[in-house]
């Protein structure tokens, strides 16, 4: 490779013109003398002699110098480089960083007043990343809510309304507890990771140090059910993983015989499957955080039937929980 500095011809031309000027000018001055001239009259005679030269005398280009740092080395051929971007690559998210999907799931075929300040206070506390999905009969939802924040949240999409199959009537318990016994609602939310069931006389409390998301590792938790009304939990406000239930009805076929209360029938059987395949469920302690109903807890995530269950503490919820003020003390019979 070669480095070149170019000399400043400019300087050093002027240079030599003003040494020849000066060695003419004494030439002449002498020559003048030596003719008889004065010497004033020699020193003019020999610029204008030396600037007629100049005049006349055609300026040959100089090639600038150059300094070989390195000999004998030809510089490469170079060609121009051009480069074309490579596109951000986007990640992989892995399947413990992809978003799954939660749904509230409230079944209920009558427009009760209660409806939708529910809906709207289980959205708000739950959050945006849980969806929210109404189970309803046709004929019940011909005349639907005309809330303006219900049709927000409709209009959104984080709130669905779906039509239950037309043979399904709620008359009582033993209806309910048929109905969800049999797979057509576990198929309809397989896809969903986790659902939290509700009712209208079960809340959420905004005041709790808990969110629902800290339960979600249970394959089914709710209110733990004391030990003289039955076991496992209250399916009231329960949270349940949806694939675990529809597995246990393919593998019996749905409740047999004589119709059960069916958190408590679905509670048994996860119970068998807890050892051979490591079904989550918590114990009491543990269940009473997430939801209050017949063992009393001081400050829980939610309540079903509070004023039902826990009329000698209802002063005491109403102060950590106001918004179970919102209940109406009702049940099915």
């Amino acid at each position: 490779m070669l480095v070149s500095r170019a000399s400043k011809p400019s300087t050093v031309r002027w240079e030599l013109l003003l040494l020849l000027a000066v060695a003419s000018m004494l030439c002449m001055t002498y020559l003048g003398l030596h003719d008889g001239l004065s010497a004033d009259d020699a020193a003019l005679q020999a610029l204008a002699a030396e600037e007629k030269h100049y005049m006349m005398t055609p300026e040959t280009p100089k090639e600038p110098v150059t300094e070989s740092i390195i000999d004998d080395v030809s510089p490469p051929d170079i060609q121009p480089i051009t480069t074309t971007p490579s596109p951000t690559p986007t990640p992989t998210p892995t399947p413990s960083e992809t978003p799954k999907l939660l749904t509230a799931v409230l079944i209920e075929t009558s427009l009760s007043p209660q409806l939708v300040p529910i809906l709207m206070h289980f959205s708000a506390v739950l959050g945006p990343h849980w969806n929210l999905t109404l189970y309803t009969s046709a004929e019940s939802w011909t005349e639907h809510p005309k809330s303006a924040p219900f049709l927000r949240l409709l209009a959104s999409g984080q709130l669905s309304v779906r039509y239950l199959p037309d043979d399904v009537h709620f008359t009582n318990s033993a209806s309910v507890s048929k109905f969800l016994a049999e797979p057509w609602l576990w198929e309809d939310l397989a896809d969903s990771h986790r659902i939290l069931m509700f009712q209208l006389d079960s809340i959420i409390c905004a005041n709790s140090d808990f969110s629902v998301d800290d339960f979600l590792k249970w394959d089914f938790i709710g209110a733990p059910i004391a030990s003289r009304y039955g076991q496992g939990y209250n399916g009231g406000l329960s949270l349940r993983n949806p694939r675990l239930f529809l597995e246990i009805i393919k593998e019996t076929g749905g409740m047999q015989g004589k119709v059960e209360f069916e958190d408590q029938w679905f509670f048994k059987q996860a119970k068998k499957l807890d050892a051979e395949r490591g079904v989550m469920l918590p114990n009491a302690d543990e269940a009473k955080k997430f939801s209050v109903e017949t063992i009393y807890y001081e400050r829980p995530f939610g309540y079903h039937q509070p004023m039902r269950w826990q009329k000698d503490n209802m002063t005491d919820i109403e102060s950590w929980c106001p918004e179970v003020r919102m209940l109406i003390g009702r049940r099915a019979t």
